[in-house]
């Protein structure tokens, strides 16, 4: 269930734990590919932890079962209702290990328009300067997927939190659903009918009654089929293949097969990004089109050719979930379930063992209407570890006004941004010489600049007094999310597992001539099967990491169970 919800990036250990790795872009040493970047969760560039997880769902079904014969009026005509009852919990038994929580500050113009110098020390050096403080940022990765926090970056820039995908915390009572998990209904004929067999014929029809997606929570419970109304056929039939001389035991094997339809139904579901597993967790920059006291330049220092760029950061950050959470349409073309079983009876007592083999094609997911305006109006792009704001000034007179710049990094993941910190010593890293601080990995790179005569280069100021005068650079034009970034196909997915069981059954026949109570028990394991996953550094290998290997298809994905059950009912006349 890990991998389904986060994929390779997820390791297990020898408790069958998995876990995720949260790092900022600080650490020495972090791994660029499979740890997910601190700084997206408001958290310090040297943070490290590690969050453990164990999904475990836990089903109580109450299925009443009515099976009710017609003879009296078409000979083999007959109707059975099924209602189970469900009461489900979700949990994704998470716990968070920190081993730094971390003391660096942001940087200024990381997150905000702030700047604070540190205290000047005897030799006239000043401390390096920040932009939001350590006490103003998170605690922990779990402050942010579950309780929803934010950092404070001040009153100028705004830090919406998480409202999807989030994480449920233990003890929550929106972890637990009880409901009618859909009503299904049969209409059969037995069609061929003797002492030693029958063959029956049926129309079938699930009505959803159910829950359906709602993408509030990464692990939300559901019960039902995600609210789809079915409809298909069923063949049924049994043969008694040997019974002893006065037939008080008998040997029989039956076979069914139910198909249905699943109709389109709506549902509300968060996607990552094409080619960006987890991406639902990076962070997102509102961007705008009026653009205020802000110019590119493709060559440093110049004024000539100085232009505006298309878009400028309008103080706003999302995480990419609240933003790629739409609502659809989702149909699924095909869905069967099939049982073979043998049967052996003796005057009261039946035992059963059989194998189930179930499976459903591959996922249609369609965006309704409205969903591009929602996400394209808006503006938004990949934040990254880009600097947001920069400071004007010259290299002979430089000052520190805030300029809100136009940084995009649309090759950014939920593992690391473009600029190569590689410390928290920003004059490591970086590319080309160029300090990462200088936004040296942002897409359609410029330089940028407050004006465009001989004043105005925006610069960093990060480590005053020497990085003053360092021009830094942003986008001329950023990139945005569109609504084809959205991973729909990489979000279809289809079904199919092989079950066991086994049961017995006692019968009291002889308590009335047409009224014989039953109980029966049994037991069943359930085996879905699972992709060949592939990890972040083969994406080369597929069109989109988690995907199979061959990107033929959608992945399979579901859940292997075991289930016990007790029974019991009346058969009358």
């Amino acid at each position: 269930m890990a991998e389904n919800l986060f994929g390779r990036i997820v390791r297990g250990n020898k408790w069958d734990v998995a876990s995720l790795s949260i790092s900022g872009s600080g650490v020495e040493g972090r791994n660029p590919k499979d740890e997910f970047l601190a700084d997206y969760f408001g958290l310090p560039r040297d943070f490290k932890g590690e969050l453990f997880l164990k999904p475990r769902i836990d089903n109580f079904i109450a299925a009443f079962d009515g099976y009710f014969g017609f003879d009296n009026l078409i000979p083999g005509l007959w109707m059975r209702i099924q209602a189970p009852i469900t009461y489900t919990r979700w949990d994704l038994n998470i716990c968070e290990y920190i081993e730094c929580l971390g003391s660096a500050n942001h940087q200024p113009g990381y997150f905000n328009n702030s700047v604070v110098f540190g205290v000047e020390d005897p030799a006239g050096t000043y401390a390096q300067a920040f932009g939001v403080a350590r006490d103003n940022l998170l605690k922990s990765f779990t402050d942010y997927v579950v309780c929803g926090a934010t950092p404070i970056l001040g009153k100028d820039v705004m830090f919406h939190h998480l409202k999807s995908a989030r994480f449920l915390p233990a003890g929550d009572r929106k972890r637990r659903k009880g409901a009618l998990a859909d009503l299904h209904c049969t209409w059969g004929y037995d069609a061929w009918q003797t002492d030693w067999y029958y063959v029956s014929l049926g129309l079938a029809i699930v009505i959803p009654t159910g829950n359906r997606p709602e993408g509030t929570y990464a692990f939300e419970p559901i019960v039902g089929n995600g609210h789809h109304l079915e409809f298909g056929g069923l063949i049924s039939s049994k043969i008694t293949m040997w019974h002893d001389t006065h037939e008080n035991q008998t040997l029989d094997l039956t076979i069914n097969a139910h198909i249905t339809h699943l109709f389109a139904t709506h549902q509300r579901r968060t996607f990552d990004l094409k080619e960006k597993p987890n991406s639902r967790y990076m962070l997102a920059q509102k961007m705008t089109t009026s653009v205020n006291n802000l110019f590119v330049n493709t060559n440093a220092g110049n004024t000539a050719g100085s232009v505006e760029p298309l878009l400028q950061f309008d103080n706003v950050f999302m995480p990419v979930a609240n933003i790629s959470t739409v609502d659809v349409n989702v149909s699924v073309g095909w869905q069967t379930d099939a049982i073979i079983m043998l049967t052996y009876a003796k005057q009261n007592m039946n035992w059963d063992i059989g194998y189930n083999i179930w499976g459903h094609g591959c996922e249609s997911i369609q965006l309704c209407s409205g969903a591009a305006h929602l996400i394209e109006n808006n503006h938004w792009s990949l934040k990254g570890d880009a600097h947001v704001y920069g400071f004007s000034g010259t290299e002979t007179a430089p000052s520190i006004d805030p300029i809100a710049l136009s940084p995009s990094q649309s090759k950014a993941t939920i593992s690391h941004g473009t600029n190569n910190f590689t410390s928290t010593n920003t004059s490591l890293g970086g590319i080309d010489g160029i300090r990462p601080t200088r936004n040296p990995g942002v897409d359609d790179r410029a330089f940028a600049r407050k004006t465009t005569g001989a004043a105005g280069i925006a610069q960093s100021i990060n480590d005053r007094p020497d990085n003053l005068g360092q021009q830094t650079q942003t986008s001329k034009a950023p990139e945005t999310i569109l609504v084809d970034d959205l991973d729909l196909v990489g979000a279809q997915t289809k079904g199919l597992s092989h079950s066991f069981f086994a049961g017995f059954c006692y019968m009291w026949r002889e308590y009335k001539p047409n009224y014989q109570p039953y109980i029966s028990a049994g037991g069943q394991a359930e085996f879905h099967k699972v992709d060949c996953f592939c990890s972040n550094e083969d994406q080369h290998n597929c069109t989109l990491c988690f995907r199979p290997q061959d990107c033929s298809s959608c992945r399979f994905c579901g859940l292997s169970q075991w289930t016990i059950w007790i029974k019991g009912g009346i058969s009358f006349d």
